[in-house]
């Protein structure tokens, strides 16, 4: 239908219409829009959420009207290197060994154990 091909480009701002004309158009008291425009846009907000997550910054709808199912990467900003002013970097982590790791977790659990063990007796 041509209202929703029209309906369309103003909201992927490919045509953009006047205020009058996209408040005429969008009027929600039209059975135009409450049976066609309304169904199509609504299918549409949860591709046009998942462009925007993934960097597209909108709906490509050229590319949905012709039914591509892959739509091409935003290409990514070069990274800019980050003014931390002046701060040293923090240090390395020491690395832990698995051992000490389970025997942490095993006195974590007795204690916890007993504590509960504590609370339950009268």
């Amino acid at each position: 239908r041509p209202s929703v091909v029209k309906a369309l480009q103003h909201w992927t701002r490919e045509e953009p219409l006047s205020p009058d004309e996209a408040e005429e158009l969008f009027d929600e008291d039209e059975p135009e829009f409450r049976l066609y425009i309304k169904p199509v846009l609504d299918a549409l907000k949860p591709l046009q959420y998942e462009c925007r997550a993934a960097g597209l910054g909108g709906l490509p709808l050229d590319l949905v009207k012709a039914r591509k199912r892959a739509f091409p990467r935003p290409e990514t900003a070069a990274e800019q290197p980050k003014d931390d002013g002046d701060l040293p970097d923090l240090p390395e982590l020491p690395q832990q060994d698995w051992k000490s790791v389970v025997k942490m977790q095993l006195i974590q659990l007795a204690v916890v154990g007993f504590s509960f063990w504590m609370f339950t007796q009268k």
